[in-house]
Formats: structure tokens, sequence, C-alpha cells
């Protein structure tokens, strides 16, 4: 399997920066350092614009002192850099902020961080509106517990597709707390937050549900509520994502060139026959795989499609910056990951491509994994496409190719013609 790339403050794309001494435009060496393949250089350039006071690039130089990728691990600095991007308004910065605070990472002041996840709930942000229902309820936010505040940010957070919310939800409907009593409520919110979960703890949940139902619901309110869950749809997409949460549907076959539909984007089926389709709606992840395991090592396992919201493109000056952070990003993960587990990284090489019109990054690289006594090679391609509107959308979309796994030498393809049908058929909706 794949190393995760990273979601959230970790993953973000890496802020990095150049040398305050050459006083360079930036953009101009970040584009330079995808020509040399240099990730330093890319760092520097984005610690310097954050040093220069661009909110964007502070919240993103802040992700690589909680991690000390690229830097040595520097909670301080981190957290001084998420106070500049919090005070020009970041939402996202605002909330992380509450992580030190609360953790004592840099700073400990319960007080503060309470205020700045107040700033980033006014702003919309789910997690933020999340949490303050949270310290509300517990009697954090305050002497009186206002449960009926707390029941509107949970209601905010969870109509964005928040499943933390969705789940706090459940309660308040089903025993009237904060909001007036509503089993077809309660009913509605635990199928919906049972739909994004994952593995064993999505059964016990629809257990937990169903166990409800029985002794305080008739038959046509759970047809009821279970209408009103299908036809349910989140009221954004600015949703802070977590791994420990998913909607994947049913996986089907499809035929070339048959349209899949993400949450915010749509692509056509990859070229040839074999092919499986499966969507992850909160994730906004398309994966297409193989119907036979492939016994030819140039085949493909599996093309991995994924909306990634970016904030830090509206930093940056022009698609060569974004780029570069997100490759780089990618690149320091794989290493850091690499080291706790039993897998190397090896040669990583990156390219342009123009497909149908659109211009895509190409970075492929091979993982050798011997935690089975043996080298066990696996091929991986990953292509970054940013649509037109990147700037404003702040949008990107990654395309990841999977090869077939070959002990010792192994042949790859170029893979042209199937993600070729792919990138040409996304469609931003």
């Amino acid at each position: 399997m794949r190393p995760q790339i990273r979601d959230g403050i970790a993953v973000a794309l890496i802020a990095c920066g150049i040398s305050p001494l050459l006083h360079a435009d930036p953009a101009t060496d970040a584009q330079a350092a995808v020509a040399r393949n240099d990730c330093e250089a890319a760092l520097r350039t984005w610690r310097d614009w954050a040093q220069q006071g661009n909110a964007e690039a502070q919240f993103f130089v802040a992700a690589l002192y909680v991690r000390g990728q690229g830097v040595t691990k520097d909670y301080d600095e981190a957290a001084r850099l998420l106070r500049r991007a919090a005070e020009q308004g970041l939402a996202s910065a605002q909330y992380q902020l509450t992580l030190p605070y609360l953790e004592g990472r840099g700073v400990k002041d319960e007080a503060e961080a309470l205020l700045w996840n107040r700033k980033a709930a006014e702003q919309g942000f789910a997690p933020a509106q999340h949490n303050l229902g949270t310290h509300i309820t517990s009697g954090r936010q305050g002497p009186t517990k206002d449960l009926a505040e707390a029941a509107r940010w949970f209601q905010n957070a969870a109509e964005q597709g928040w499943v933390p919310s969705q789940r706090a939800l459940v309660p308040m409907y089903a025993h009237g707390q904060g909001v007036p009593k509503d089993q077809v409520e309660a009913y509605k919110w635990a199928t919906i937050a049972a739909e994004g979960t994952l593995g064993p703890e999505q059964q016990k949940r629809l257990t937990g549900r169903d166990e409800y139902a029985k002794s305080e619901m008739a038959r046509d309110q759970v047809d009821r509520a279970l209408q009103l869950a299908r036809e349910w749809k989140e009221t954004g997409t600015a949703i802070y994502s977590d791994s420990r949460f998913a909607k994947p549907g049913e996986i089907y076959a499809v035929t070339t060139g048959q349209a899949v539909n993400a949450r915010a984007y749509a692509v056509t089926a990859p070229v040839g026959d074999g092919w499986k389709a499966q969507v992850d709606r909160y994730n906004d992840t398309v994966t297409f795989t193989k119907g036979l395991r492939p016994t030819n090592a140039a085949d493909l396992v599996s093309i991995t499609i994924a909306r990634r919201d970016v904030a830090l493109a509206a930093a940056a000056r022009n698609e060569t910056d974004l780029v570069t952070a997100i490759e780089c990003s990618e690149e320091v993960n794989l290493k850091e990951a690499g080291k706790a587990k039993s897998y190397t990284l090896g040669e990583i090489t990156k390219q342009i491509l123009t497909i149908d019109g659109k211009t895509v990054y190409v970075m492929s690289y091979v993982i050798s994994d011997r935690s089975l006594f043996k080298v066990v090679e696996v091929k991986y391609l990953v292509y970054t496409f940013l649509p037109t509107n990147w700037k404003e959308s702040r949008r990107a979309y990654t395309f990841v190719l999977q090869q077939a796994e070959k002990i010792g030498d192994m042949t790859i393809a170029n893979n042209a013609a199937e993600i070729r049908s792919v990138v040409s058929g996304l469609r931003d909706k």
C-alpha cells in the first residue's frame, strides 16, 4: 500500500522559502527549484515568503516546524508563525493555533485557545465550530452551559459534512438537549454520520441506531428519516480532511469513457477492459482498479483521483509555486514515513506533460519494501493538475497511478493511454 499523503497541518503542502540575503522573487526561485528537482531551495523560498508576512506561507511553514520536516522541530516557532497568520484572519491558522495552546506546545493558555477557536468558527470553519460546541457543552466556554448555542454550532458543522458534529447531534435530538426532541432527526443524523465512518466503528454506530429505533420509533418514522438522509446534501465543500471518515460508495464496473461523478468534479473511466470504480464522497476521491490482478509488472493496479483544497493557492504567484509545494511535500512525507517503516524511497523523477491542452506535472518514484524478507518494488506516478481558476477556487487535483508489484528488476510502462483518458475527461462542477 502507498503511504497516505497527509492532510491538515501535517499535510499540507510544504511551505518553503529562499535565503533573505538573496532578495530574489520567491516565485522565480521556486521555478528554478522545479527544474533542478531541488526541494531544499523550494523550502527556503517559502520560508522567506512567510517571514515577509504572507499568511498562507506562514501557516504551511508552521506545519514544517510541527513535523520537523526540512527544519528542526520547533513548537515555539510553529506557534509564532500560526499566530501571525491567525492575526491576518486565516481561519485554518486560527483553528490550528488552538492545538499548541491547549496541548502546551510552544504556549499554554486555554482562554487564548478558546478565543482563536471562536474566531475560526465564526468564519465557518467546521472543525472549529465542532470544538466550540464541545467546549460549551463541557462548560469550558463559560460558567453556563448553553446547549441551544452548542447545538447551533454542531448543526453548522454537521451541515458542512463534519462527521463528529453529525454524531453530536444524535443524542441532542434524541433527548431534546438544546433542540426540540425529534426522533426522526436523530435517526437521520445517525445514518449520515455512519455513512461517513470507516471500519468496524461504522457497524457499531448502525447497530446503536437500529436498537434505538426498535424501542423509540415507528416504521414510518424510520422510513422518513432514511428518506431525509438520502436527500441530505452538505452545504459546502470546505471540509477539513480527516482520515477517520469517508463515504465510499459501491464498487462497480465501468467502460471506457464512462462518466464518474465525485462531489465537486467528474472524470471519465480509463481506456481498456476490466476497470472498476469507487467514489468516496467525503474525501472527494475516485478510485479506478483492475477487476483482476495484473500479471505484467508494467500494468496498472489503480488510478486514484483526489481533489485537494489548497489554501496556499492564494499565495502562489504562478502554477509552478504551488506544484513545487505539492511535490516537495509528497517527497518529504515519503522519506519521513520510510524511516519508521520497512520501505525505502528510490529515485524521484519529474516532468511536465500536456494532455489535451491540460498542463500536467508528473512525479514518479519507486518504493522498495523489505518487510517480507524480500525486496518488493512498486512504482507510483503522481500527476498534478491545476484548473484554470485554481487561484480563486484554491483547488488542485492529483492522479496517483500504482503499478503492479514485482520482485527484483521491473519494467515500467508509460501508461499514457490509461491516464490520458482520465485527465482529459476531468471536469469541475
